[in-house]
């Protein structure tokens, strides 16, 4: 993350606020596991959640957050929405995904481009898209970034309102999760260049 004052500040305030474990590292909000819909997966599991909560995500997104919820997604209702934000309890809930699914129409190019990054394997055809994930490894990866990284953004946009003057426009909000979701893929390809080398 950007080492402006606007960004040392939360990183400090949660620095302060947030308890430490006795292994040093921070406690973390309330994590809950609801059973998929049968033939999904949470693409981040609880287990694998708590470890990179503990290891990758920066405190300051996770200063104020109550609980993380994994929950089974609504029938024929893959990616609306894929996860949410709720201000109201500082919640997030992820919803479960198959490894592969069909559109009957077609999402923004921008989030194809994005599947088709992690090796999601996308065809179009008038009647709409198939995605196609060759291996819930890599739908975790994209998972972790796209969309938990998203939905941490907004947490820590709304946990800092006060500080930033209030919120924007669902545009603007959502414009600026996104650039947070950013971070977190840089974040990302720095963990891969590290453990790299290390295997170099």
């Amino acid at each position: 993350m950007s080492k402006s004052y606007r960004t040392q500040q939360p990183a400090a305030a949660a620095k302060r606020r947030i308890a430490l474990d006795k292994e040093g590292a921070p406690v973390l909000p309330r994590i809950v596991e609801r059973r998929p819909l049968p033939g999904d997966c949470h693409p981040v599991p609880a287990a694998l959640l708590r470890r990179i909560l503990k290891r990758e995500v920066p405190l300051a997104y996770l200063l104020g957050l109550n609980r993380i919820e994994l929950r089974p997604r609504s029938n024929n209702q893959i990616g609306k929405p894929f996860g949410q934000y709720r201000s109201s309890d500082k919640s997030i809930i992820l919803y479960s995904l198959p490894l592969s699914w069909s559109w009957d129409f077609f999402p923004s190019v921008k989030l194809l481009a994005k599947m088709q990054n992690f090796f999601a394997k996308v065809d179009a055809s008038p009647q709409g898209v198939q995605v196609t994930w060759p291996a819930r490894e890599v739908l975790a990866m994209w998972f972790y970034i796209e969309v938990l990284g998203h939905e941490l953004g907004h947490h820590y946009r709304w946990q800092n309102r006060v500080r930033r003057g209030g919120g924007g426009s669902q545009a603007h909000e959502e414009f600026m999760a996104e650039i947070h979701s950013h971070r977190f893929y840089q974040g990302f390809l720095k963990l891969m260049r590290r453990w790299k080398a290390q295997k170099d």
